[in-house]
């Protein structure tokens, strides 16, 4: 055995000396019992000591860490660092050459920990404020329609409908006068969003009277005023989105460290495609995606009414909210027959059946019934037999086509082959999107039945139903991605990390030939890279970065697109590049679908999967 274990370490001293490197040095001690292993990465060196057993490698060695005081330590240096190391039992068969790879493996990780932990430490507010900044920071930059006439672009729309709003009774704002002149931006959103452009428009007449002047003001542009716009959209998100963001972090994931939940904030408010949006293009996303994730906090905590109340209110801010109708409005109905079925076996008797159906109606009507008076509210001055079918006609625009520019969906990306205008009614049109819609979200429902009482199981329904809409529905245009964004970033920015940043950088890319319109290429880079470079640090912090490394042909492929810009499209195909992104874009979400789909169907409790294995055990 002794000869052995010599023979065994003579072989792998000669091996040692040739792993030396610029950034790596290896010093076997006179005895041969101890390895000092030096890494030089990041500007910092860190010492690993790999102490060898008489009997190594039949027995295992112990690894041991001098940190410098310059960085947080992560492991105790007096601790055996072996089982965190090779991830798996010792066997005779690892060799110092391979222990000395994953040592290295293991430091760069580590490093990469450190690195975002000592993010992750800021602080609650500081966190808030960082984000705040970087939004201020878009104040400057261009827009939707900057010095483009006659018609500009959304942000003169969000600015007219303030001026339309102010100078007119509630009763016109949707009606086609030659006062109101619908060729020039009308209104088409739904009411709530009338009443935030009536509210801001007051506060803007006293700011900028000019601005608010009616016709006259067509296309208004100062310094002052762009900044009062944008921060009508910060102070917009400070209100109802930046605190539901808030509220999601500080009461789920609570198995996380502090810092790495932080960090997950950080990024999540750094996103850029919303920042970009709402801040660049120019409109007012964050209140709907607001009032979504505040509703299925209410879900997840049993508030139903209030749930549908912001749901209610989400709907009625943008029509697109309708895409968390589905497995929201379900669950409340499946929750409300659980009451009831409780009930009925609670009870007994002859009345159960009837108990039974009075309790599980009362849940669905509080429910309904607290939605139903929202929109009651919202919509007194058009609820006459006349306005109704008017206000319907305007926010749900089925004569503008099944999606409008080139955008990551079917429907576009397989118009190229398929030129359905051609050989489809818009009825026909419609209820094919629907019916595909419906079908991509079936399997999300289903699960978000079934699994219920699993508190992440809402946030996949929400996740793939929504991306199914996106990919499938009616009408849809780049921004729209912002809706199926919060849900898969919320499931996704702690679980699957990796999936999480890959969402976010297709989406933002999905938006790029809208962003290049906008004059807003270089923030576009910028917050690409800076939300990259983030990002991965999170990666490393929570999972093998080499994992990281099976997305890096997305990357390569998105950069080489951009590559592309250098050359002039053919003049036969004049957008060639902006559907090269969307049909790249399209692969990257119907990706993310597929890995929804399969992390909600394999979604389990874990505490019966642990009662299981127990019982196992004791059989």
């Amino acid at each position: 055995m002794e000869t052995i274990c010599k023979t065994r370490l003579a072989k792998e001293k000669e091996i040692l000396k040739r792993m030396e490197s610029k950034n790596t040095k290896i010093t076997l001690s006179h005895d041969d019992r101890s390895v000092e292993v030096i890494f030089s990465i990041f500007s910092t060196n860190i010492t690993y000591y790999i102490n060898l057993p008489e009997r190594y490698p039949f027995l295992p060695p112990m690894i041991t860490v001098n940190i410098p005081s310059t960085i947080t330590s992560l492991y105790s240096e007096s601790s055996d660092l072996l089982p965190l190391i090779i991830e798996d039992t010792w066997t005779p068969s690892i060799n110092l050459q391979t222990l000395i790879e994953n040592i290295a493996l293991f430091n760069t990780k580590s490093l990469s920990q450190n690195k975002a932990s000592q993010i992750g430490g800021l602080s609650l507010w500081s966190i808030v404020l960082i984000s705040i900044i970087f939004r201020v920071a878009m104040y400057s930059q261009s827009y939707s329609g900057h010095y483009t006439p006659p018609l500009y672009g959304d942000y003169e729309a969000q600015r007219h409908w303030m001026e339309l709003t102010y100078n007119f009774p509630a009763e016109m704002w949707y009606k086609d006068t030659i006062e109101t002149d619908p060729g020039y931006w009308k209104l088409d959103y739904p009411p709530l969003t009338a009443w935030h452009s009536y509210f801001c428009g007051l506060i803007s007449a006293v700011y900028e009277p000019e601005s608010m002047e009616l016709d006259k003001s067509r296309g208004y542009y100062t310094e002052s005023h762009l900044m009062f716009m944008r921060t009508t959209v910060l102070i917009s998100e400070i209100i109802v989105y930046i605190p539901a963001v808030i509220v999601f972090f500080t009461v789920f994931n609570m198995s996380f460290q502090q810092k790495i939940r932080n960090m997950g904030l950080l990024l999540f408010l750094m996103s850029p495609p919303l920042i970009l949006i709402d801040y660049g293009h120019f409109q007012y996303n964050n209140l709907m995606l607001g009032f979504a994730l505040v509703s299925t906090l209410m879900t997840v905590y049993g508030y139903y009414s209030a749930a549908a109340i912001f749901l209610a209110l989400g709907i009625n801010f943008k029509i697109m909210s309708l895409y968390y109708i589905l497995p929201l409005g379900i669950l409340w109905v499946v929750v409300a027959w659980d009451q009831g079925l409780r009930e009925r076996y609670r009870l007994g008797g002859n009345l159960k059946y009837i108990v039974q159906s009075f309790v599980t109606m009362s849940g669905i009507i509080a429910a309904a019934g607290s939605g139903l008076i929202v929109f009651i509210v919202l919509w007194t001055p058009w609820l006459s037999i006349e306005d109704i079918p008017l206000v319907l006609s305007r926010i749900f625009p089925f004569n503008r086509g099944v999606f409008e520019d080139k955008v990551g969906t079917f429907w576009c990306v397989t118009s190229v082959i398929i030129k359905y205008k051609q050989y489809l009614s818009i009825p026909a049109m419609s209820l094919l999107t629907a019916l595909s819609t419906l079908i991509a979200s079936s399997p999300f429902l289903y699960f978000t039945i079934i699994k219920r009482r699993l508190k992440n199981s809402i946030f996949y329904g929400l996740a793939g139903v929504s991306l199914s809409f996106f990919l499938f529905s009616y009408h849809v245009h780049e921004k729209t991605i912002l809706v199926p964004l919060l849900p898969i970033s919320l499931i996704t920015i702690f679980n699957s990390p990796h999936i999480f940043q890959l969402i976010t950088v297709i989406s933002t890319f999905s938006l790029y030939p809208l962003l290049v319109l906008d004059h807003l290429r270089m923030p576009y880079f910028i917050f690409q890279g800076l939300f990259l470079y983030l990002s991965s640090q999170h990666i490393r912090n929570l999972e093998n970065w080499t994992e990281k490394r099976n997305f890096l042909f997305w990357y390569i492929g998105l950069a080489l697109i951009h590559c592309l810009e250098v050359f002039d499209p053919p003049s036969t195909y004049p957008y060639l590049f902006d559907l090269i992104i969307a049909s790249y874009s399209f692969a990257g979400f119907v990706y993310v679908w597929v890995f929804l789909f399969k992390e909600h169907k394999n979604l389990s409790d874990l505490s019966s999967i642990l009662n299981k294995i127990n019982k196992d055990k004791t059989r």
